[in-house]
């Protein structure tokens, strides 16, 4: 994600992989959110949805 603007959108969709041989566990994981980072600056907010989990939040510090 790069650009000039501060807002962005995630999408993110996968395969979910079955170590315990979990019989409840979709094959399928994915998510929506919302970052907030301006370009250049190591600041970053994150919050979303993502499915089998739930709600999130994060607050970082990318380099």
């Amino acid at each position: 994600m790069t650009g000039k603007n501060t807002n962005l959108l995630e999408v993110s969709a996968g395969p979910n992989f079955n170590l315990n041989n979990a019989e409840d566990m979709l094959p399928v994981a994915f998510n929506i959110g919302y970052r907030l980072q301006k370009p250049g600056k190591g600041f970053m907010l994150r919050t979303g949805v993502a499915f089998p989990e739930t709600l999130y939040l994060g607050l970082g510090w990318s380099f």
